[in-house]
């Protein structure tokens, strides 16, 4: 996966995570550089990162979407999973 973000091969980064469970893209994105992480954001559509805000937590969810830049991502709704 690094390989790939490192070429910026978008096309067979979408391909990859494609067959990927939204957790276990999650945690691979937990674990990536940040360079990597940002990276990963300009490369996922629109139904990939849902997904991906989705199975983070609550914290983890807010930093995405700051570095989205959206205004505000704290006074945002995602329900708290048990």
């Amino acid at each position: 996966m690094r390989q790939i973000l490192e070429k910026g091969e978008k096309l067979a980064f979408q391909k990859v995570i494609k067959e990927m469970h939204p957790y276990d893209f999650a945690d691979l994105y937990k674990h990536l550089s940040t360079q990597h992480k940002n990276k990963i954001l300009t490369f996922l559509t629109d139904d990939k990162l849902a997904e991906l805000i989705e199975a983070l937590v609550h914290q983890e969810q807010i930093e995405v979407l700051e570095k989205l830049e959206l205004k505000n991502p704290q006074n945002l709704y995602f329900p708290k999973l048990s």
